[in-house]
């Protein structure tokens, strides 16, 4: 007769442990992605925009935890995007109270945790093409970074996904 013992360290240091005959330990994890997409008023969304002063742009921000057989709850999500100079901020999806740092161009959602789902959580953020640096400014770009990972000051724990979208003058 054989025997097993075997132990693992799950999600956020979480002790999976068992004991039988035959054994197969396996291991769960958040399955996180960003995508970003914009349009300026009466458009499509697409990646990249092209918008003349004054236009009102929306970014468009959706954040996906897909399902599957070994995906996990993702624990302390936070989802930041910081918006070039030659945007305008106007608002944002208030579903999940923001922080709004305006002198960095900043904003911020403490998302929590996140169960796997097949519909993601949507968030838009809607301002003007101002013009910063002449009439033939340069493109810049619209940066959106996603975090998640335990709450145990390591930062070992902790993931990133970054994404960065095109905003160019017409």
């Amino acid at each position: 007769r054989s025997f097993a013992a075997a132990d693992a360290l799950g999600p956020c240091g979480k002790h999976l442990g068992y004991t039988e005959d035959a054994v197969t330990l396996q291991t769960l994890s958040p399955d996180m992605d960003v995508i970003k997409d914009g349009r300026v008023e009466g458009g499509d969304f697409g990646d990249s925009i092209f918008a003349s002063p004054g236009q009102t742009v929306t970014w468009r921000v959706r954040v996906y935890n897909y399902p599957s057989t070994r995906s996990y709850v993702a624990q302390n999500v936070v989802l930041s995007d910081t918006w070039p100079a030659n945007f305008d901020f106007v608002t944002a999806t208030l579903g999940y109270t923001p922080t709004i740092i305006a002198p960095q161009r900043t904003i911020t959602w403490d998302i929590g945790d996140m169960p796997p789902q097949s519909t993601p959580l949507t968030f838009l953020i809607t301002g003007s093409v101002i013009v910063t640096g002449g009439v033939c400014a340069p493109s810049t770009i619209n940066r959106t970074r996603l975090t998640y990972g335990c709450d145990d000051d390591s930062r070992d724990n902790i993931f990133r996904i970054t994404h960065g979208k095109n905003l160019d003058f017409l």
